[in-house]
């Protein structure tokens, strides 16, 4: 198995041993999940993508190991596991997988990336003290079985790959067009293409026209509709990365790309000073980019 360097932010690890379950230490991770009714997809799947044996001669892994109610959740039945790739099922399996171990009081207040067995892709944990999260999307719901060969946490959700940077990702979808539309006019694509990470809070089509930014408005725009339209258009990125489970709180105010405060409140909702009392619902969230995170919104935000 190819070793991959594992890592968390000096900020997010406590040097302290943490309790583990009371398990059978003489059980191998595979035993565990294969043993277990609770997790028959996930071993439909492992067999499929071939990584059987992947996990079972790991040492030292970290597992978030999605139950079947966590696959029902993400609409992925035993029919879509014989349907899907096996390249890309194994992909999505190796993003579960940490090649160090992690338990869950080594996960301080805060937020950490950990590297996993998908390549360049890492894992996003989030711990502020309302549990532990994956990505934003999915709860640690059962954590900390300790194995000959790792851990295994119980999560409620399957946890997808990035898809491409936040270009990519905006590109690829049709209601995203007009955002994609405006940061090339405004000649923004290549900041959004770097490395960042940023979060990028996207407003829908039906949000720009509400706006009055048009496909035709922003194909016509003057320079200083196009000075306007870029200060509008960077005052909804964040120069970090930023899941909906790292913002916290009632209200929260974060420093934009451009340099303006944008107040977020309980991470799902947010406010510009131009858009008075008006709130900007985040109707999807925590889209995992390489380079960041994309939350979909319903409105214009205003510096």
């Amino acid at each position: 198995m190819k070793k991959l360097l594992f890592s968390l932010t000096t900020a997010s690890v406590l040097l302290m041993t943490a309790c583990t379950k009371s398990t059978n230490k003489q059980q191998n991770i595979v035993d565990f999940v294969t043993g277990n009714p609770n997790f028959t997809l996930l071993t439909q799947a492992l067999t499929k993508a071939e990584l059987v044996s992947t996990v079972q001669n790991g040492r030292g892994i970290t597992v978030f190991a999605p139950d079947n109610d966590a696959f029902a959740r993400a609409g992925i039945s035993a029919a879509t596991i014989t349907a899907l790739d096996k390249v890309a099922l194994a992909n999505i399996l190796a993003y579960h997988v940490v090649p160090a171990e992690v338990v869950s009081g080594q996960i301080a207040s805060g937020s950490s990336m950990a590297a996993t067995l998908a390549g360049t892709n890492r894992l996003n944990l989030s711990n502020f003290g309302s549990g532990i999260f994956v990505n934003g999307n999915t709860r640690v719901k059962d954590p900390n079985y300790a194995f000959t060969n790792g851990t295994v946490h119980v999560v409620d959700n399957v946890i997808m790959p990035p898809a491409g940077n936040i270009v990519a990702i905006a590109s690829a979808n049709p209601n995203l067009s007009l955002l994609v539309q405006a940061v090339v006019r405004c000649n923004l694509a290549g900041v959004l293409n770097g490395a960042g990470p940023f979060t990028v809070y996207a407003p829908t089509n039906d949000a720009f026209i509400r706006a009055g930014f048009t496909s035709a408005a922003i194909t016509n725009a003057t320079p200083a509709t196009i000075s306007t339209l870029t200060n509008v258009l960077l005052f909804h990125v964040l120069p970090q990365r930023a899941f909906t489970t790292d913002l916290p709180g009632t209200t929260m105010p974060v420093t934009s790309f451009g340099g303006r405060t944008l107040n977020v409140v309980n991470g799902i909702a947010l406010r510009g000073p131009g858009n008075l009392n008006a709130r900007s619902a985040v109707t999807i969230p925590n889209i995992a980019a390489t380079n960041g995170v994309v939350h979909v919104i319903d409105q214009v935000l205003l510096p």
